[in-house]
């Protein structure tokens, strides 16, 4: 059986039908590419290495199921080096007459079925006849005309575009740990730690301190969104999709985040594809995202996001959550639930501005490599990819100055809010918070200054660990008595979060954080069992 699933805004269902229809019907006249096929073998190649590389480090889980499928369905097992071989050997003798022999039996004609999933019910089965009637005088007319071609770069980066390499300037080792720390000569910090946990991994972690926080109230919005407004146009100075294709083949996968207190490259990546993920760190780096903004774009990028926010509105967890956050800290602006009409209060430009500056300067930032790699081979390609990322020429010298807090505030009495939502199930969730204070053994109490110490970090460290446990304890033991004494809830569990403050640079008297306690239950013990609790 082939399927195609096609996810669209509400309401439009019938163009995204279209679009698909239109699609498979030009494969099924003018058949598949050179080019597009070359992209699609790649791409499959590349898993059927990782699955012959990682062959004795699967999870016991997949080998279950084909075991059950055998034992049940009579499903041959063949295991990961001869599926991976079989997998290898028929994409190698894939050829585009094969494909397009694939390609004519996509037909309405040929058992087709059209299935439709809204929301709400919107489309009626006539706009759906009306659609494939639509396709089908486009193609009787010779309207669907055969994809142009389009040119794909080889490399994410070429060696001519590259500034000059770094070197390392510093280098230190803790042997004890296995960990090697070097310094290159823009400033930026280099982890590596080799491992052999799994064959085809390398874990990659770009992260510097300074985040949402920092940024004042009446640009929050322009940050908050500029990490998915700069994802979708292309961060790393390429279109998703052609980015998409310029790695297949390659077992490479890099995005951005910014947090409260943080900004964060993630990367995962095979020993083999290290350097396309260097690549893909110094572009995003050095590229301008204001250069990917084309405003029909843009246009599909916010109508997503709007209908993104309304979709969570509608789930009943969700907005739960979100009120709780709310309320918990202080109804801040911060934790303000979102709603669809600040889409269009955001400016992109400033979005886009602002991430281009959130990641431009590489002295500010630390990585760590943690994985199956050769060091020794590596090295270079860090000088040469991380190390000629350019410092901006308005770079400022880097002090230990404490961040800017978050304008979280944990209410100064009892808080209490009930919401009701309609649901298809009858069920109540509720949640009770308590402020945790940890007395924090840096603070000088003379001079108001906070010095960090070992001895300082250890107890601190200590009592979070006394507050997780205690929350665990608490969550046993109202399990005990609501749900097996008196069977009164669905679920519970009980947590400490410490989420509420910086903590790399801890400030002020008391370490602060929260316990919550949630629970679900019928809708008739909802009001009666907080206080219980």
């Amino acid at each position: 059986m082939f399927s195609v699933q096609i996810v669209c805004d509400e309401g439009k269902v019938t163009r995204g039908l279209a679009a698909g229809l239109r699609e498979m019907t030009r494969a099924r006249l003018h058949g598949i590419s050179e080019q597009e096929l070359k992209i699609a073998a790649a791409k499959q190649l590349a898993e059927a290495e990782q699955l012959y590389v990682e062959r004795d480090q699967t999870y016991c889980t997949s080998l279950r199921d084909e075991l059950v499928g055998h034992f049940l369905r009579g499903e041959l097992v063949v295991g990961a080096e001869e599926e991976a071989r079989l997998s290898k050997a028929c994409t190698e003798k894939m050829r585009t007459t094969h494909a397009d022999a694939f390609g004519k039996k996509f037909s309405v004609d040929a058992s087709c079925t059209i299935r439709v999933m809204e929301g709400r019910r919107s489309t009626t089965v006539e706009e759906i006849e009306a659609v494939v009637r639509e396709i089908q005088r486009e193609e009787d007319a010779g309207e669907i005309t055969e994809n142009a071609m389009f040119q794909v770069p080889s490399v994410v980066l070429k060696d001519e575009a590259l500034p000059p390499p770094g070197r390392v300037t510093e280098e230190r080792s803790f042997p004890s740990v296995g960990f090697e720390v070097l310094t290159l000569s823009n400033g930026m910090k280099v982890g590596m730690k080799t491992t052999d946990f799994l064959d085809d991994q390398v874990l990659v972690r770009c992260f510097a301190k300074g985040g949402l926080s920092e940024v004042p109230e009446s640009e929050y919005l322009d940050a908050l969104y500029a990490n998915t407004i700069a994802t979708e146009l292309g961060i790393f100075g390429l279109k998703p999709e052609i980015l998409s294709d310029v790695l297949a083949g390659k077992r490479c996968d890099v995005s951005s985040k910014t947090g409260t207190y943080y900004r964060r490259v993630d990367g995962d990546t095979s020993p083999t594809d290290i350097e396309s993920g260097l690549q893909l760190i110094h572009a995003l780096f050095t590229s301008n995202v204001r250069d990917m903004l084309v405003p029909e774009e843009l246009e599909a990028v916010l109508r997503m996001q709007e209908q993104a926010i309304r979709n969570r509105s509608r789930n009943p967890n969700t907005l739960f959550h979100e009120t709780i956050r709310y309320l918990a800290y202080g109804r801040s602006y911060m934790t303000r639930p979102l709603k669809p009409s600040d889409v269009r209060k955001m400016r992109p430009l400033r979005a886009c501005e602002h991430f281009n500056a959130s990641y431009s300067d590489p002295s500010e930032f630390a990585i760590a490599l943690v994985g199956a790699f050769d060091a020794d081979r590596v090295r270079p390609m860090l000088e040469k990819y991380l190390g000629s990322i350019p410092v901006p020429s308005d770079s400022k010298p880097h002090d230990s100055k404490p961040l800017t807090p978050a304008t979280f505030k944990f209410p100064s009495g009892v808080v209490n809010k009930t919401i009701r939502v309609p649901m298809v199930e009858p069920m109540a969730m509720a949640s009770i918070i308590f402020p945790i204070n940890i007395p924090n053994p840096d603070h000088d109490a003379v001079t108001g200054e906070v010095v960090a110490t070992v001895e300082g970090s250890a107890k601190i460290r200590r009592m979070k660990h006394i507050s997780v446990t205690a929350s665990g304890i608490i969550e046993r033991r109202l399990l005990a008595l609501l749900r097996f004494k008196f069977g009164e809830i669905y679920t519970c569990s009980a947590g400490a979060s410490f989420s509420y403050q910086d903590q790399s640079a801890m400030v002020g008297d008391v370490i602060r954080g929260d316990v919550m306690i949630s629970f679900s239950c019928d809708p008739d013990a909802g009001q009666r069992l907080p206080a219980l609790a």
